[in-house]
């Protein structure tokens, strides 16, 4: 409860009331209706009677983790102001996997995420977010199943020389089959920065379509000082 992201004030102990409050409309990424308030304004005052102000706040703060409005997407309603606010969570869901921003969350407050022009201004605002980017990227990690590379165990005798490993350089074999693991780590991560070079470059080119994504004969080099 300490975190400037958390604290309204410079204090917890002047403002953690109104810090839970802030706290759960963001976890639930909409407004609390008045019995959410109300309930949780009895929750809190439990937990600082029974614990003080930050222990207190603290277990306030881990309650609102545990709720199903934190922990399920928002559903569609009656096309209501409630509608508003869950568009804009799947928006920030699915284009930056995490919360609305303010701007995102104040558009959905004033009703604007209603009419389809806005929804696309709020989108491509978004898509020139570097979270964007980041999400794009953990989507296809998932759908191609990059990680697997680590698994990849690539023929020692074969490429071992193109990596700088000499057998001649080595005492034992076991020596030369360390030093091979070793350099392994780094041409593993460097197939797993040519994928996200690839995504980024197709998805967020000028050009990139999906036909582009799946034929695509481009690729990126890394050289052993890359390291992001």
């Amino acid at each position: 409860p300490d975190s400037d992201a958390f604290v309204a004030c410079d204090d917890l102990g002047e403002c953690h009331q109104q810090s839970v409050a802030r706290f759960a409309n963001r976890a639930f990424r909409r407004p609390l209706t008045d019995d959410e308030r109300s309930r949780l304004q009895t929750f809190h005052d439990s937990n600082v009677a029974a614990l003080g102000v930050r222990d207190g706040t603290q277990m306030t703060g881990a309650g609102i983790l545990q709720t199903p409005q934190f922990l399920y997407t928002p559903t569609f309603a009656d096309g209501g102001p409630a509608d508003s606010f869950a568009l804009a969570a799947r928006l920030a869901l699915f284009l930056w996997d995490s919360i609305p921003d303010p701007e995102l969350f104040q558009a959905a407050a004033d009703g604007r995420l209603r009419n389809a022009r806005q929804v696309r201004k709020q989108a491509r605002r978004m898509l020139e977010d570097p979270r964007a980017q980041d999400m794009v990227v953990r989507f296809h990690h998932q759908w191609m199943e990059v990680e697997d590379v680590y698994t990849n165990h690539a023929d020692l005798a074969a490429y071992s020389g193109a990596h700088g490993v000499d057998p001649d350089e080595w005492e034992t074999v076991q020596d030369y089959e360390e030093a091979w693991s070793v350099a392994l780590i780094g041409f593993h991560r460097g197939m797993e920065l040519e994928v996200e070079h690839f995504v980024k470059d197709v998805v967020f080119g000028d050009n990139g379509t999906l036909g582009e994504l799946l034929t695509s004969n481009q690729g990126w080099v890394t050289t052993a000082e890359d390291d992001d």
